[in-house]
């Protein structure tokens, strides 16, 4: 979903993108457009935005069954008052020929020309709302920094690690993005200032490794360099093959001037740690799998003995709060 601070009337109108090319036939009934299979005529792309009006859909359950009923398998834009919404853009189209998206093009020219803007990207998992985002992002860099292309590289690099390190694959969704991103882009005068990247959890993290850079680590790093990262046992889980390849994390890293053993010492670390299983004794709280603590403490530079006393300390915390219900807050600014 795509929107601004402007009025219906004044907001431009965007074309949407090209759709695939489909066997495709359009007949109306009771005014509303629809889509059947035929064989007769080719349809490359949508010719307008269609207009979801108040008779349409007046609460937020019949617009989804509206967008669900009528283009279950297409690829549309709608309009509705000041919002733009589109279901599934990306669908059955490459990745080369989504770049050329020329809404993202007008979308990325409209943004600049106004004073401030906001561009909000929201609806279900798949329908391509990370990717656009990412784009219009980059669009945007390439814009207002041509002369740098220091600078485009490390956006692009950036929105390669951000999805590895925050996406997972799910049965619908090879990159289901489980964090939000908040993009902030400073321009004066026409030439870029800023790049602000934040990010915020938008689903409770689980104790498995699922996250893309970890199947990709576990599907495409050879032995010999598992065994440097003390993460030979590791492998990977049916279902969480990544699309993302390991040499396109390698230059990403070093286009950001990030040493890839460092990360992958650090990275490495996170998992054994995450596969810690605590357990309660007589004198309190020890720790099952004891290895994986030792190599995470030896990939991190620590003293095996400190790192086994803190984790001890900490559980032995959480163990308190649970038992007595007790809830922390923490205040970060």
């Amino acid at each position: 979903m795509i929107t601004n601070n402007l009025t219906p009337t004044q907001r431009p109108s965007f074309p949407p993108p090209p759709k695939p090319q489909r066997t495709y036939a359009e007949t109306s009934c009771s005014g509303r457009s629809q889509a059947s299979t035929s064989s007769t005529q080719l349809i490359p792309r949508w010719n307008a935005v269609w207009t979801v009006n108040e008779e349409t859909a007046s609460t937020e359950e019949q617009l989804l069954d509206f967008l669900h009923n009528a283009f279950s398998e297409s690829a549309c834009w709608f309009e509705a008052r000041s919002l733009l919404l589109f279901v599934n853009p990306n669908n059955n189209i490459g990745v080369g020929r989504a770049f050329r998206y020329s809404a993202i093009s007008r979308l990325a020219t409209y943004a600049l020309r106004q004073a401030e803007m906001m561009i909000l990207f929201t609806g279900e998992s798949g329908s391509g709302k990370s990717f656009l985002a990412e784009q219009a992002i980059v669009a945007i860099v390439e814009r207002t920094a041509k002369a740098d292309s220091v600078i485009v590289n490390a956006i692009r690099s950036s929105t390669l690690l951000l999805q590895a390190l925050t996406s997972v694959t799910t049965l619908n969704n090879p990159r289901s993005s489980r964090m939000v991103h908040w993009w902030e882009v400073g321009i004066k005068d026409g030439r870029l200032q800023r790049v602000i990247l934040r990010h915020f959890i938008s689903e409770a993290s689980s104790r498995r490794c699922s996250a893309l850079l970890f199947a990709t680590i576990a599907s495409q790093m050879g032995p010999t360099e598992k065994e440097k990262f003390r993460i030979a046992g590791f492998r990977l889980n049916n279902g969480s093959a990544s699309s993302i390849r390991l040499s396109e994390i390698r230059n990403a890293l070093s286009t950001l001037c990030l040493p890839f053993d460092d990360v992958l010492r650090i990275l490495a670390a996170c998992a054994l740690l995450n596969n810690l299983m605590f357990y309660e004794t007589e004198d309190g709280v020890d720790i099952e799998n004891l290895n994986d603590m030792e190599d995470a403490a030896f990939l991190l530079g620590l003293s095996a003995l400190s790192l086994f006393k803190k984790l001890i300390a900490r559980s032995v915390i959480v163990h308190k709060e649970e038992a007595t219900g007790m809830k922390t807050l923490s205040i970060v600014n």
